[in-house]
């Protein structure tokens, strides 16, 4: 029998090969693994062929963002296929040059992602526009919110456009289930003076408050060419930050048969269904009144509440007479803790010869594994790390630890393939182990540490979580090791002033520091901020941004001078020093007078721009959010 080894294959089929990926997976795979010199030079060919991605990190400087879109882009514009927009100032100059040149500028744009809270106002508005002149060619639209508030303002200003992609996402990063939201889908469509619809849309992810909503998807005339549907209910019918038997009010949050049209409840292409914190009642009434679902061939469901074994037993009964070409069935249930399973209801539950695993923590948790996760997880001290069948797919956890700080290495054991961890880390005392951080993450990029602050008695203010600074220190030291490509780290700057002042070893991957302040406490001294970009502390440091508090513009002549001493540290001890980001992320302010914003930027762009002619064509930028942001 004649053996083919990959490094075999002709020329012709690794270019073909080639062609499926993009310039930075080119990058990070083949140039990176080296395999041998054929394949490196056949994949060099490659690169100058293949799609690209235009983001504010495709740029070092301001001045290289000028000179590439005068001078590079318009002999690589053809090959851009996705465009990021993650960032005030160059996503600002992006789209304003889009909106000049039109269709010319991304001739083959399929793909555009928007984070938001990122962007000002203008871009937010002109990006819908733009989207709307190019739905002929773009594909996909993922939007990423951190407030509730701009979620529906969004969805009203693609209804009233008659917005309709192949896919669309519209993505809440942040646990907003203690916000009211504005308005539901329908009365966004009413005030719009429009028909709810996504009369082209394959593909679509949506956050939701108002149960009436889910129903108002499933008629057949909302959404006609749906296949795959992902909805996430955010009005926290499950809380983690409930962690004893109690559950919220669902009278107004259940579905009855009377909030369909039972003649139009049917989706014709729907394939694959996905819900995530809907009560299982309501995936009974869905699974019994939509047609459609009977078609449904995978569905997954994710935090569903189940209130007693009687709703077990009707969703058991559902899933046999009504599902009937159903192929795949993955669930993550919150029962009761009184709620007695027998093995009986067990074996039921192993489906496909899935793993049916339990655990009892005040709610239990009942769920088939491997199942996906979306790539995000909230994880309540250890309950799901203990779990030996802990799926490969987790990229992101949200972790608090407030008790039993032995079981941090049981958990990373089982995510090492975690790239982002936001750690609430709450415990006063704690036996320290060094043996118990022998697990290296060697795919941790993203790590938000907050040592101050606990989700799960966010409700009680006057326990206020207070950790050690030598439990703190350790817990820094840990992760210093650990995680050894580590590159974006946000850190409250009392935790920082810890770290310059015991550790003498540097983070040596950090590109972005994101430092979170008090209420009470101003800019910190240029003394302190000198020191962090040095070998001693981020010796990569690119990008400083300060959150958490909001700096008033008014009056403008103090905080420029505060910004300025910050920036002309910054660059005097750091050369790869390239974005200082003020006020980042914080709630929409209105300084008052309106003329302080003018009156500050000119200050800030007339002395960094003079400090030399390395920066005369830097980019400084005030948003309508009032964010800060000097960029080199």
């Amino acid at each position: 029998m004649t053996v083919t080894r990959l490094e075999d294959l002709p020329n012709e089929l690794w270019l073909e090969l080639f062609v499926y990926f993009t310039w930075s997976e080119l990058n990070s795979t083949w140039f990176q693994w080296k395999l041998n010199n054929r394949i490196q030079m056949l994949a060099e060919v490659a690169r100058n062929r293949v799609a690209l991605s235009l983001s504010s990190i495709s740029f070092t400087t301001y001045g290289q963002c000028l000179h590439c879109f005068e001078h590079e882009h318009p002999m690589i514009a053809y090959r851009i296929t996705s465009l990021l927009l993650n960032e005030s100032a160059v996503s600002n100059e992006i789209i304003n040059r889009w909106l000049e040149n039109d269709t010319s500028f991304l001739p083959r744009i399929r793909q555009c992602t928007v984070y938001i809270d990122l962007v000002n106002r203008s871009v937010r508005t002109n990006v819908i526009l733009l989207i709307r002149r190019h739905a002929s060619i773009l594909r996909r639209i993922v939007f990423y919110f951190d407030r509730v508030d701009r979620y529906y303002s969004i969805l009203k200003m693609l209804i009233e456009q008659g917005i309709s992609l192949h896919t669309m996402q519209f993505i809440i990063i942040r646990d907003n289930r203690y916000y009211e939201w504005g308005s539901s889908l329908a009365e966004c469509a009413t005030y719009s003076h429009q028909i709810f619809t996504f009369p082209n849309t394959v593909r679509l992810r949506l956050s939701l408050q108002h149960i009436s909503d889910l129903a108002l998807l499933m008629q057949c005339d909302t959404l006609p060419r749906i296949e795959h549907l992902h909805i996430t209910m955010e009005n926290g019918i499950y809380t983690s930050h409930k962690l004893h038997n109690e559950y919220e009010d669902t009278s107004c949050l259940t579905l009855c048969p009377n909030d369909f049209n039972i003649n139009r409840a049917s989706l014709t292409h729907l394939r694959t269904l996905q819900l995530r914190q809907v009560a299982i009642t309501n995936v009974i009434v869905l699974i019994q009144h939509v047609k459609s679902m009977s078609q449904v061939e995978s569905l997954i469901l994710m935090n569903c509440n189940v209130k007693d074994k009687n709703e077990l037993i009707v969703f058991k009964s559902c899933i046999t007479n009504f599902m009937i070409c159903l192929r795949c069935l993955h669930f993550v249930l919150y029962l009761s803790a009184e709620i007695k399973l027998e093995n009986i209801d067990l074996y039921w539950f192993n489906l496909g010869h899935h793993t049916v695993a339990y655990e009892i923590n005040e709610l239990m948790v009942l769920y088939t594994v491997p199942y996906l996760l979306n790539s995000q997880r909230q994880v309540y001290n250890h309950t799901f790390g203990r779990q030996s069948t802990i799926n490969n797919n987790i990229t992101h956890i949200q972790w608090t630890i407030d008790r039993d700080p032995l079981s941090i290495n049981t958990t990373l054991t089982h995510f090492q393939h975690v790239n982002s961890l936001v750690l609430f880390f709450d415990i006063k005392e704690m036996n320290i182990n060094l043996d118990s951080w022998h697990v290296l993450l060697p795919f941790l990029r993203h790590l938000k540490l907050n040592f101050d602050s606990n989700p799960i008695k966010s409700d009680k203010s006057y326990d206020r979580s207070v950790t050690p600074n030598h439990y703190r220190c350790f817990i820094l030291e840990q992760f210093r090791q650990c995680a050894s490509v580590l590159e974006y780290l946000t850190l409250y700057w009392s935790d920082i002033r810890l770290l310059l002042k015991h550790s003498s070893s540097p983070w040596p991957f950090v590109r972005q520091l994101n430092i979170l302040m008090e209420s009470c406490t101003n800019i910190p001294s240029a003394s302190l901020i000198k020191r962090l970009p040095t070998n001693k502390a981020f010796p990569q440091l690119q990008y400083l941004s300060f959150g958490g508090r909001r700096f008033s513009l008014t009056p403008p002549k103090p905080l420029a001078t505060r910004i300025l001493l910050c920036f002309d540290a910054l660059v005097s001890s750091s050369s790869k020093f390239i974005m200082l980001h003020m006020n980042r992320c914080c709630g929409t302010h209105r300084s008052v007078p309106f003329t302080s914003r003018d009156i500050l930027l000119t200050l800030l762009t007339e002395r960094v721009r003079s400090r030399s002619d390395h920066y005369s064509s830097s980019k400084i930028v005030i948003d309508s959010n009032e964010e800060i942001i000097i960029w080199l």
